[in-house]
């Protein structure tokens, strides 16, 4: 079972997935901060989610990588993948011979995909909260999106890891990239770590150079210098980090 979230804004991409594997995220989630974001899921390989952008990178349509990755592999309907790109149409190989339930639905600006799933209930609750809060910052959106998913309990196989991937459009890293690799209740313990990292390491991502070496350095900015004098104190006594403020 896995159940995934891809989606993109003019600035940001990223992507948030749940699965009853270990360390999924790590498997399945990959970007390039100047093409977009895929999950490949089902039959895993991260070998060939890196063929299709290097491909992508390399001019190649999605559908001309998928046409040659077909040819080397007799298992390639069992692979379930989609891509969302920084602009123009989503891409989707559905997997047809993917366990059920296994589908997808699109919007203009998201795509939400799974398998072996109870039935299609878990993917329109996706959607529905990524679609309604389209003001709201693009990882925020992806988490509630998950956690709309994981509340349907529409899994076969119950949930053991989660992770989400949040690319910046001008930074050629992912600007979040956060993990629960083995939990009994992954979704909840994503959404406590993503909170508590949002609240203060996130924003001093503003003093890391972006690819044209523009930053904001921490000694002009106030917000900035007073998170990095929390974290110069002993993880016990940061006060307004307490990861235990936070909840799903």
């Amino acid at each position: 079972m896995t159940f995934t979230i891809l989606g993109r804004d003019d600035t940001y991409f990223g992507g948030a997935t749940c699965s009853a594997m270990p360390a999924i995220s790590n498997f399945v989630l990959h970007g390039k901060y100047d093409l977009g974001i895929m999950t490949f899921q089902a039959k895993v390989s991260p070998s060939y989610s890196n063929i299709i952008l290097n491909d992508l990178s390399a001019g190649k349509t999605f559908d001309e990588s998928i046409k040659n990755l077909k040819k080397l592999d007799v298992y390639f309907d069992k692979r379930q993948i989609a891509f969302v790109p920084l602009t123009g149409d989503i891409k989707i190989y559905p997997g047809k011979e993917t366990a059920p339930f296994t589908g997808y639905l699109t919007s203009k600006n998201s795509v939400c995909i799974g398998n072996m799933l109870a039935d299609e209930t878990t993917l329109l609750e996706m959607l529905r909260f990524f679609e309604m809060n389209s003001n709201d910052f693009l990882g925020d959106r992806l988490i509630e999106s998950l956690h709309a998913g994981h509340l349907t309990k529409g899994d076969k196989r119950g949930r053991e890891s989660a992770g989400i991937k949040v690319f910046h459009k001008n930074k050629n890293f992912p600007v979040i990239d956060l993990r629960v690799d083995h939990s009994d209740n992954p979704v909840e313990d994503l959404t406590k770590i993503y909170h508590y990292f949002k609240k203060g390491f996130y924003k001093l991502i503003e003093s890391f150079p972006d690819n044209q070496g523009n930053f904001t350095p921490i000694e002009n900015n106030p917000e900035l210098s007073s998170i990095v004098e929390e974290y110069s104190n002993p993880v016990s006594q940061r006060t307004f980090l307490n990861f235990n403020h936070f909840s799903s």
